[in-house]
């Protein structure tokens, strides 16, 4: 990793001899040894994770599926035309090994926030598709989270802009429970950092959308450039 010398140390000092003990009602367990992970809340803990976790790349990657991480939270991207045999088979497969790996590694799967989410091609026919992992089925989903935005199997984004739009609207009515008692400057700051910053977000995604698509999301904006 090209880590030597005085910050090599600094990384020993920083993972080694380390323990936890749990609290409850007043009394304290006597304290046990940790061997593996890195401790959370820190700042250096994602990167950390990271590193540790770069072998879950060549798993993926011998499925032939792209991916992508995000500290703990990974997203894979099969592709397939809609003639290819065993497509579940196939994309069961990845979790199940990612599963084995992760045990073999201190970590579980956590299938509680498992997602599928099918985007066909418009000319495609619709797939009923559903996997197993770990003997628990996964159906797919008609939308799903990824950092932040709602993506949907229609690339709509509906889903997002409602979202949007209610998270928004919910933001303005506070805001507007409390105005009397603010000045001009501290309304705008407060519309500006809670509310036209969600609008603003990710909001190139909404480019090739038609206008009547997102007028939930125009009408926030126009309320809070009023504010």
């Amino acid at each position: 990793m090209g880590i030597f010398g005085t910050a090599l140390s600094w990384f020993t000092s920083y993972l080694t001899d380390r323990s936890y003990q749990v609290s409850w009602k007043g009394s304290v367990s006597a304290p046990h040894p940790l061997f593996t992970g890195v401790p959370q809340g820190s700042v250096l803990g994602p990167l950390l994770f990271c590193i540790y976790t770069k072998s879950l790349g060549l798993v993926i990657h011998s499925h032939g599926f792209s991916y992508h991480g995000y500290a703990d939270d990974t997203q894979l991207f099969p592709s397939f035309p809609p003639s290819t045999p065993q497509v579940k088979e196939r994309i069961s497969a990845c979790p199940a090994d990612i599963s084995v790996w992760m045990s073999s590694h201190h970590l579980k799967l956590n299938l509680d926030k498992t997602e599928l989410l099918f985007m066909p091609y418009k000319t495609s026919p619709l797939l009923d598709l559903s996997i197993t992992v770990d003997g628990t089925i996964v159906t797919a989903s008609h939308s799903a989270r990824k950092l932040g935005v709602f993506l949907d199997d229609q690339l709509d984004f509906k889903e997002h802009i409602r979202a949007t739009a209610w998270s928004c609207r919910f933001l303005l009515y506070n805001i507007r429970r409390i105005w009397p008692y603010l000045t001009t400057y501290p309304t705008q700051l407060l519309v500006q950092t809670m509310v036209t910053s969600r609008l603003d977000y990710c909001n190139s995604l909404l480019a090739v959308l038609f206008l009547h698509s997102f007028y939930r999301v125009l009408l926030c904006f126009s309320t809070s450039c009023y504010a």
